[in-house]
């Protein structure tokens, strides 16, 4: 690949176009800058149907699937899911 963002595919339309490639720019911010600023999103009325577990938060719904052989037993003190696994 000419560079990590863009295939080689992709590159060479632009060059049969005769346009200027795209530019990556740095933005001087790395991973463990932007985990610093993070913010949890706190969750309540954590529900499982079927394989979909959702829960309520401040930004609104946030969903997920789960495995299919486990089923939700409550939450922990953080806030976060608690599950148990099913042995047939």
């Amino acid at each position: 690949m000419a560079n990590k963002l863009y295939s080689d595919g992709y590159l060479q339309w632009f060059e049969r176009m005769d346009v200027p490639k795209p530019l990556h720019l740095e933005h001087g911010v790395n991973t463990e800058d932007i985990g610093k600023n993070l913010k949890r999103l706190n969750t309540t009325n954590w529900k499982l149907e079927g394989n979909v577990l959702t829960a309520e938060t401040e930004m609104g719904k946030l969903t997920q699937k789960v495995p299919t052989d486990v089923i939700l037993t409550g939450e922990d003190a953080e806030g976060l899911p608690v599950f148990k696994k099913i042995v047939l």
